[in-house]
């Protein structure tokens, strides 16, 4: 988990081959992916009703584009811990290379869904891919050099 603004982020990553049909070989590319976005918004939903046993209510999706890529923005709403209160769980879902990488965040009651919207698509902005492997010790090496402390 992530604290952004005040908000907690969830993220997660699932590889496609969960989702992916033969079928999608003769689709598009952006086709092929909307088809696996979906795939994992049907599949959320599921889980959070017969996984997690919490009863939700107005699934609701539209699509972005955000870098060029094709972006699933989805939500529903369900019970607050507040008795007569709703929440909403807010998704932004991308592939990444094989992956489904979503982005998530709840919304209060008396939230503005609008804000948390446009806090996800900012931090999937700066969603960088790279072709090649990243060595983290190199880099944190670079980035933040230790320095011993003198005596």
């Amino acid at each position: 988990m992530l604290y952004v603004d005040d908000k907690i982020i969830q993220t997660g990553i699932i590889n496609i081959n969960s989702f992916q049909h033969d079928n999608n070989a003769k689709l598009s590319l952006a086709e092929a992916q909307q088809k696996l976005l979906l795939a994992y918004y049907r599949f959320g939903l599921n889980y959070v009703k017969n996984e997690m046993k919490v009863p939700y209510t107005n699934p609701t999706y539209k699509w972005i584009t955000i870098n060029n890529k094709t972006c699933l923005l989805w939500n529903y709403t369900m019970s607050g811990e507040v008795p007569g209160t709703k929440n909403k769980n807010i998704n932004l879902s991308m592939i990444c290379f094989s992956h489904i990488l979503n982005i998530n965040t709840l919304l209060e009651s008396g939230q503005e869904i609008e804000n948390s919207e446009d806090m996800l698509m900012k931090i999937a902005k700066t969603l960088k891919e790279n072709n090649f492997k990243i060595d983290l010790n190199t880099l944190q090496k670079k980035t933040h050099p230790y320095k011993a402390p003198s005596n």
